[in-house]
């Protein structure tokens, strides 16, 4: 192995070695991927080589992971629409089965990123909380984002679960129907921002047979509705996303 004795390393407590470059694939942070300590410089010249090299590669898998996880928590929905994903075959081709007393298991994953999903996780409040307790717990605090049809809100003031949407980064409440749709929108947000005091991002996703409804009265409800709101279609599957389901 050459040395470059120019070349800057950050060097952590735990034995990882991070060349500047990729330290750039880390979005740019200044902690250990492992750890979460913060990194400090120094020069290959004081490195051992055998254990850089070692710590280079464990690095590079670090790098390699998927940053997001979909975290699917019931397959029970009050819903029952005819274009949901969730159906068996689905689940047995795309999920991995996780047991709900081993949440935090997930934390040697670090994700950047859970979605928590159904079925309609607001129909087991009392798992959703243990689950977003969990997550963040974690020495690196993953960010939170909640997919919901939005329907069953009323249900946590009830319950005294309003303190769990403290937690979430982003709301994705799903659209089903053409039916007062504008009245539905603003409902929601005002819901959320009344009653839960929910000042973070909100998006509404619709099937594609709303699109066009959506587009045609988008410039209305971003003028009517205050705050970050955003409108889309699709779901919240990528390549970047590994799918676990809880039983």
């Amino acid at each position: 192995m050459q040395e470059k004795s120019n070349e800057i390393y950050f060097q952590c407590e735990c034995g990882y070695y991070i060349i500047n470059d990729l330290s750039l694939m880390l979005n740019k942070t200044t902690h250990c991927p492992k750890c979460g300590k913060k990194l400090f410089i120094t020069t290959l010249k004081e490195i051992n080589d055998k254990k850089f090299e070692k710590s280079i590669n464990e690095l590079n898998k670090i790098i390699s992971r998927k940053h997001r996880c979909r975290l699917s928590i019931t397959l029970n929905c009050n819903y029952h629409c005819t274009y949901c994903l969730m159906e068996k075959e689905s689940i047995l081709n795309e999920f991995k089965i996780l047991r709900n007393t081993n949440i935090s298991s997930l934390e040697s994953k670090m994700y950047d990123i859970f979605l928590i999903t159904g079925g309609e996780p607001l129909t087991n409040p009392k798992l959703l909380n243990k689950v977003v307790k969990t997550l963040m717990t974690f020495k690196r605090i993953p960010k939170l984002y909640l997919y919901t049809n939005g329907s069953l809100l009323e249900n946590l003031i009830r319950r005294n679960y309003l303190h769990m949407f403290d937690y979430f980064s982003g709301i994705t409440i799903g659209l089903h129907s053409t039916f007062n749709l504008l009245d539905t929108i603003t409902e929601k947000v005002n819901y959320l921002r009344k009653f839960f005091n929910y000042n973070g991002n909100i998006r509404f996703m619709a099937p594609d047979f709303l699109e066009k409804e959506i587009k045609r009265n988008e410039n209305y409800l971003l003028a009517k509705i205050k705050g970050n709101i955003v409108f889309s279609n699709g779901n919240c599957n990528d390549n970047d996303t590994d799918n676990l389901l809880l039983v």
